[in-house]
């Protein structure tokens, strides 16, 4: 599990994804995208053309996978990041076996977006059901940002999302393991400032899952 100090679960924290897009991949230009089963396909399925089942496949596959002893999660990302059980770093798109973990809520990442159906929104509850724990949408924006997906540098990125995200109300997450989910992560800096956000509100641990790394 990753370590109890908040400067740890921030900077070094734990993603879990299950796949990568092949770099320069955007996920609206995915090859043969509506006919996809793969989580890829499925992704672009549920954000492009509103196919709300495919949700529910999403969380059923993120929830074997993190839940069930033995099953391989892919970890990494453009931050440090490190095994979920001896904290050793991990290459990038390493597979782990997990051997499940505990958290008492799941928690979406903000939509920069407005769409007809949020993913990660979608995903997350229906994940939260699978699991037996309540799915808050305990952060929010803080203010306006544009959406990171069109910024090429990183440290733009974090600079631009730094301070733009907070916890709705803090008794939510006082205490409590939560698992963070994003549908897409590029940088990682949306997750890392939720993340921070999360710990400054009393978060006992944030564990950080998406769909796709990119």
């Amino acid at each position: 599990m990753p370590s109890t100090d908040s400067t740890f679960k921030i900077q070094n924290s734990t993603l879990l994804f299950l796949d990568l897009l092949p770099p320069g991949q955007c996920l609206s230009t995915l090859p043969d995208g509506a006919n996809r089963t793969d989580p890829a396909g499925l992704l672009y399925r549920l954000k492009f053309r509103s196919e709300i089942a495919c949700a529910d496949e999403l969380a059923a596959m993120m929830h074997n996978t993190i839940t069930q002893p033995g099953h391989e999660f892919r970890a990494g990302a453009n931050l440090v990041f490190a095994r979920p059980d001896d904290h050793e770093p991990l290459s990038d798109g390493h597979c782990v076996k997990t051997a499940g973990f505990h958290v008492d809520l799941v928690v979406p990442v903000p939509a920069t977006e407005q769409r007809p159906i949020q993913p990660a929104y979608e995903i997350a509850a229906r994940l939260a059901e699978l699991m037996g724990i309540p799915c808050l949408h305990a952060l929010a924006k803080a203010r306006a940002y544009p959406a990171l997906k069109h910024i090429s540098s990183p440290d733009e990125r974090a600079h631009l999302i730094h301070g733009a995200i907070r916890v709705c109300d803090h008794v939510l997450v006082k205490g409590q393991r939560v698992l963070l989910l994003d549908d897409v992560v590029i940088s990682g800096s949306t997750l890392q400032e939720c993340s921070r956000a999360l710990v400054e509100a009393g978060a006992a641990a944030v564990i950080n899952a998406c769909v796709l790394r990119r």
